[in-house]
C-alpha cells in the first residue's frame, strides 16, 4: 500500500449547498464557504449536457435562463483566484416549475407508469370529492379510475393539462380520443 501526504488545498470545496427555490425558468441556491473566495462557477446540466455554466458573486446566486418543466443537476465550485479552484459540490436536483408550452404538443403516455401522471397534469378542480386523485395511467392509456365503476351518475372529473401559448397559433386544434366502459354519454367542458 501506498500512502501520499499532500498539502490541503488552498481553495476548499463549499459545503451545505442546497437549492432553496425554484420558479419555472430559475433556481435559487446557497451554500456555506470554507474559503475567502467571492466567486463562484455554477453548472446547471441535463443529464450529462451542459445546459448554463455561469460564474457567480452572490451567495444565494439565482440561476437565470432554465426551461420551464425541465429537470436539472446543479454543481458549483468556489473560485479563489485565477490559478486556483475548488473541487466540485454537487449541490442538487431539481425539475423547474410548469410553464407555457409551445405547439406542436403530442401527449401519448407511453412513458409513464402505472399511478403517475405526465409532467404539468394534474388532477383539476370541480371534480367530485370522492373522485379526486383517481387518473391513472397503464397500458398507455390515460384513464380516471371512478369510486364505484358501475354507479358513474353525478361523478365527474376533471383533469389539467399544461398551459399551451397560442399566440400565433391560428387555427390550432385539440383533438382528444375519449372512451367510457360504463356509461351512454361524455360530456367535455373545455375553459
Amino acid at each position: 500500500d501506498d500512502i501520499a501526504i499532500v498539502p490541503a488545498p488552498q481553495c476548499k470545496q463549499p459545503v451545505e449547498a442546497k437549492i432553496d427555490a425554484v420558479t419555472s425558468n430559475s433556481a435559487t441556491l446557497s451554500w456555506t464557504s470554507k474559503s475567502d473566495e467571492t466567486s463562484w462557477n455554477v453548472v446547471a446540466r441535463i443529464g450529462e449536457r451542459v445546459m448554463v455554466d455561469t460564474i457567480v458573486t452572490s451567495n444565494p446566486a439565482t440561476i437565470t435562463g432554465l426551461q420551464h418543466s425541465t429537470t436539472y443537476n446543479f454543481t458549483l465550485k468556489a473560485i479563489c483566484s485565477d490559478v486556483a479552484e475548488s473541487d466540485v459540490t454537487e449541490v442538487g436536483r431539481a425539475t423547474t416549475e410548469c410553464g407555457w408550452w409551445s405547439l406542436p404538443y403530442v401527449e401519448d403516455f407511453k412513458s409513464y407508469s402505472y399511478g403517475s401522471l405526465p409532467l404539468c397534469w394534474a388532477d383539476g378542480e370541480g371534480a367530485s370529492p370522492e373522485s379526486k386523485n383517481n387518473w391513472r395511467i397503464e397500458y398507455s392509456r390515460l384513464y380516471f379510475e371512478s369510486v364505484d365503476y358501475y354507479n358513474t351518475t353525478g361523478n365527474s372529473a376533471a383533469i389539467l393539462s399544461p398551459i399551451f401559448d397560442l399566440t400565433n397559433e391560428e387555427g390550432a386544434r385539440l383533438h382528444i380520443d375519449l372512451m367510457n366502459k360504463y356509461a351512454d354519454t361524455i360530456t367535455i367542458s373545455l375553459s
